[in-house]
């Protein structure tokens, strides 16, 4: 059984043709994962590295463990790879947090000089039961009762589907030694004593306990890796913009599912509540724009099809002037707008959405900055000038966007092309080469399709 579950992970995951750490104590769980990946290392092409810290907490015994391991690792003729520590103390606060943070580091030390991909745990179904009830009683949701990962690059846990009992009866079977931690036999640390005392009364009450409770811990986790398949599909089509730094834009259509909203403005930094959900709500159908404070100085816009959240109280789409030449390929501005700039051809097709606009050789370098007041264009097909400010209104473009919304102008200032509303109908295209200007945004695609209303 032990043999085919490990293959089975191994195929499942097509971990073959590569270095893999081991992760070993020298008690029963690690011992066993050893002996199984070696005996399965010539299928897969696998470069086996036993991996041990040895902290020097329990005296002899922990000398005695690492001499076990030299021995055995001797006599499979692999490479045992260990690190020594003296300094650390039982007496020491947060003891289990900075032996697993040498451990960490020295596995990653390790990965790095040896061309390790992953490093096997000999985690097993036990465990994983250990860590539900564990967390269960600290209090946890359903993240947290989902149980230990088996699959978790650079860490991989084939035996997660394995029993203790098991694991003991292949070591028997085949003859293998092993060494207990005696530590483990200590009830006066939570782990212990749910595994001495807990578990044995609920097999009791019901002999597949383990088996039931492995099973629950499973099906969350498949809930899990399927609502964050679908939270990445949710992201990708909703989230136009993403820049913890400046600013979250999502594109406000159907209402959002609660989790998947707070977790999104929780990697972008600001950490919601039911409160601030409900007033997302409130005004999700309401026309108009709306504005209100949110946490981490931050504050929340919603407009037409857009939610924004900002770090400034204005967001800016254009922050200050830039220069244009022929030779530069893309100009990035705030919302994820992006211009290109690509050398044309001799047939000129004319973009009714105005997204692009081409321009004459000699009328470069042109300039970007935001609107100013009196800004003026006679667009291409009208007979009169508008102001900016008139054009923008039109289109649905809300006050908190026509403040810095991106204009083209020549050195003169005379403005070329307002980016998806207008371009100039005084400007003329005369002369060779002629270069296109492209704007890129689906900030701006889906702030300027059929709108609910302008303030």
């Amino acid at each position: 059984m032990i043999l085919s579950t490990i293959s089975e992970f191994l195929t499942r995951y097509k971990i073959y043709n590569t270095g893999l750490g081991v992760a070993v104590s020298s008690g029963a769980d690690s011992t066993a994962l050893l002996h199984g990946l070696w005996s399965l290392q010539k299928e897969f092409g696998l470069t086996l590295f036993p991996l041990h810290v040895n902290y020097n907490l329990r005296g002899d015994d922990s000398r005695e463990d690492l001499l076990f391991l030299k021995d055995l690792t001797e006599k499979l003729s692999l490479q045992f790879l260990y690190r020594e520590y003296t300094h650390l103390s039982y007496n020491d606060t947060a003891i289990e947090e900075k032996a697993r943070t040498l451990r960490y580091a020295f596995f990653k030390e390790m990965s790095h000089e040896k061309d390790i991909s992953f490093i096997a745990v000999g985690h097993t179904q036990n465990d994983t039961v250990e860590t539900i009830l564990f967390r269960l009683l600290r209090g946890t949701g359903l993240y947290g009762a989902r149980g230990i990962d088996s699959y978790a690059p650079p860490y991989i846990r084939p035996l997660i589907s394995v029993s203790r009992t098991a694991i003991l009866e292949y070591l028997h079977t085949n003859s293998i030694p092993w060494r207990e931690d005696t530590s483990n036999q200590d009830t006066k640390y939570s782990r212990n004593a749910l595994r001495h005392k807990v578990v044995p009364l609920l097999q009791e009450i019901n002999p597949r306990a383990v088996e039931n409770i492995a099973r629950f811990g499973k099906s969350l986790q498949e809930y899990r890796q399927y609502e964050e398949q679908e939270y990445h599909h949710w992201k990708n089509t909703h989230c136009l913009f993403f820049e913890p730094a400046r600013a979250l834009i999502i594109q406000r259509n159907e209402k959002p599912y609660n989790p998947f909203l707070c977790r999104l403005f929780r990697e972008f930094g600001t950490a919601i509540e039911e409160r601030h959900l409900q007033i997302i709500h409130r005004a999700w159908n309401i026309p108009g724009v709306r504005s209100y404070p949110f946490p981490e100085d931050t504050r929340l816009h919603m407009f037409q099809n857009i939610l924004l959240l900002s770090r400034k109280k204005s967001f800016r789409l254009c922050d200050k002037k830039e220069v244009i030449r022929p030779q530069k390929k893309t100009l990035s501005m705030g919302g994820g707008i992006q211009i290109h700039i690509a050398r044309g051809d001799t047939t000129l097709t004319f973009d009714k959405t105005n997204n692009r606009v081409y321009i004459n050789i000699q009328n470069f370098p042109l300039l970007v900055r935001s609107t100013e007041k009196g800004d003026r264009i006679t667009p291409f097909g009208k007979t009169r000038e508008y102001t900016v400010e008139e054009l923008l209104k039109k289109a649905g473009v809300p006050r908190i966007i026509r403040n810095n919304y991106p204009v083209i102008t020549t050195e003169d200032n005379t403005i070329v092309w307002v980016p998806a509303i207008a371009f100039s109908a005084q400007h003329r295209i005369s002369t060779h080469p002629i270069y296109t200007l492209t704007v890129e945004s689906a900030f701006l695609t889906t702030m300027l399709s059929p709108q609910k209303g302008v303030e």
